[in-house]
């Protein structure tokens, strides 16, 4: 889904004449157009990345998130 969205919206991302200039990759690694790079900034690529995944997060705030709900489910403490 990512790869599709980045394509549609950066004007250097294409497939004409048979030759593929494209975003792809795998779900583990992946890159913008080879032969050209990417026209977009890397701001607009997170702000893609934000639309289609939600918010970035760090991860001590996703930590402090999942103790809060622990807490929660585990009546207000998980210590002594």
């Amino acid at each position: 889904m990512l790869y599709r969205t980045l394509n549609e919206r950066d004007p250097n991302a294409s497939s004409a004449d048979g030759l593929e200039n494209l975003w792809g990759g795998s779900g583990d690694i992946g890159g913008s157009p080879r032969a050209t790079g990417s026209a977009l900034s890397g701001a607009e690529i997170l702000a893609e990345i934000e639309g289609l995944y939600g918010e970035r997060r760090g991860w001590m705030r996703r930590a402090a998130e999942v103790v809060r709900a622990l807490q929660h489910k585990l009546g207000g403490g998980l210590g002594p």
